[in-house]
């Protein structure tokens, strides 16, 4: 039996919105531990999520976070509207972070909120600062969402809506390299606000806070991240590491 001639098939197609992208961002020297390639590998991605991965190698911190950023806000254009990046995780190439630190950080719903990390020293101490001048924060508890005046950018969520707004309604001017200026390492130098050496973190989270983004930490254990020297094969903070690499846990004094 053959089926009949008039057989049709009738397509109505209309227009989508577009398809939202997060960006993942590590600038690096091309030179990662395992340890970091595993976590990269484990790291869990929100559901039903396009994801974009961009790497910029041997460039200086300030500038590569530029280029990211720079990438990461063309991908509407070259994909004739097709995609639209919503939120950008840097990622350090140094951090040895939990599989639900992404999830973790947008659940929060900020525009700017970082995973908590400390420095490479004995003692370490956060990466996070109040105001001008004073230092680390002090007066916070482990689990707390804690609004901060700067933060280290090795682990943080940003709405791509920030760089947007930064770009086209701030005077940020260009990089060395001609890419919006959101990130800038001042060195040795002396900008119109008499800062003579300033990292790229502080940098951007003072323009981020000026255009009105308040800058959040969650100090929660998903969201935690160890610093590691990878030629000591040494974690930071150093009692906490001494305690995961023995139990695969750690506390909190």
């Amino acid at each position: 039996m053959s089926r009949g001639a008039r057989d049709e098939h009738i397509f109505q197609t209309y227009g989508t919105d577009p398809r939202e992208v997060l960006v993942i961002g590590v600038p690096t020297f091309g030179m990662v531990s395992i340890y970091f390639a595993a976590r990269f590998k484990d790291l869990r991605m929100p559901l039903n999520s396009i994801v974009r991965h961009i790497y910029v190698t041997g460039r200086e911190i300030g500038i590569a976070r530029n280029q990211i950023a720079s990438i990461a806000l063309n991908i509407e254009a070259e994909s004739g509207g097709a995609f639209r990046p919503s939120r950008l995780l840097f990622l350090d190439d140094d951090l040895l972070f939990s599989p639900t630190a992404l999830t973790t950080l947008i659940q929060r719903k900020l525009p700017i909120v970082s995973g908590l990390y400390y420095t490479k020293t004995d003692p370490a101490e956060p990466l996070m600062f109040g105001p001008s001048g004073t230092g680390v924060l002090e007066h916070w508890q482990h689990g707390d969402l804690v609004p901060v005046e700067a933060c280290g950018m090795g682990l943080i969520l940003i709405e791509l809506e920030v760089f947007r707004a930064l770009r086209d309604e701030t005077d940020l001017g260009v990089d060395a390299m001609g890419y919006p200026n959101w990130f800038t390492t001042t060195r040795d130098g002396r900008s119109d606000l008499g800062v003579t050496n300033e990292t790229e973190d502080v940098a951007f989270c003072r323009k981020a806070r000026a255009a009105g983004f308040p800058v959040y930490v969650d100090t929660s254990d998903a969201a935690f991240a160890f610093h590691y020297d990878a030629p000591a094969q040494q974690g930071y903070p150093r009692r906490q590491w001494k305690q995961f690499v023995e139990t695969g846990g750690f506390r909190w004094a």
